[in-house]
């Protein structure tokens, strides 16, 4: 074992690391395919974000009365 050079583990030739950057990258591909399909679907069927709107119109009113 002496004298003998040890691998760097932070290199593509590690099938550990290979294999991890493989599958993140699927990960973040199907994450964006999910994304991207489920607000196409939100915009055909015209849905809206009703806690978001409660606290947007929330904000406005607290906004007004400090602001009168």
């Amino acid at each position: 074992m002496k004298g003998e050079a040890a691998e760097p583990l932070l290199s593509f030739d590690n099938p550990v690391l290979s294999s991890y950057a493989f599958y993140a990258v699927l990960l973040l591909l199907k994450m964006f395919a999910v994304a991207i399909m489920t607000s196409r679907m939100r915009f055909l069927k015209k849905v809206t974000n009703v806690w978001c709107s409660t606290c947007i119109m929330l904000i406005t009113k607290i906004l007004y009365q400090i602001m009168t």
